[in-house]
C-alpha cells in the first residue's frame, strides 16, 4: 500500500515538472512499471480525479498564478 502511495506522489510530481509538454497515460503508467488500466485505477482512486482531470486542474491553477501575478497579461 505504501508503494502505491509512494508512486502516485511520483507520478504527481512528475505531471507538475513537465506540464509544458505532452502527458501520456502511456508514460505515467511506464514509469510506475504497471499496466494503463492498473495505474489509471489506483490514480483516480488515490486521488479521487482522473489523470486527465488532475493535469487539467494544474494547468488551471498554475495559471490563475500567473494571471495574479501578472495582471495584465492575457
Amino acid at each position: 500500500m505504501d508503494e502505491y502511495i509512494r508512486l502516485m506522489n511520483k507520478s504527481e510530481d512528475y505531471i507538475e515538472q513537465n506540464l509544458s509538454e505532452s502527458i501520456s497515460l502511456d508514460d505515467l503508467a511506464r514509469n510506475a512499471n504497471m499496466s494503463k488500466y492498473h495505474f489509471h485505477r489506483l490514480f483516480s482512486k488515490y486521488n479521487e480525479e482522473t489523470v486527465k482531470q488532475f493535469i487539467t486542474r494544474i494547468k488551471m491553477e498554475r495559471s490563475g498564478m500567473l494571471l495574479m501575478a501578472r495582471p495584465g497579461q492575457t
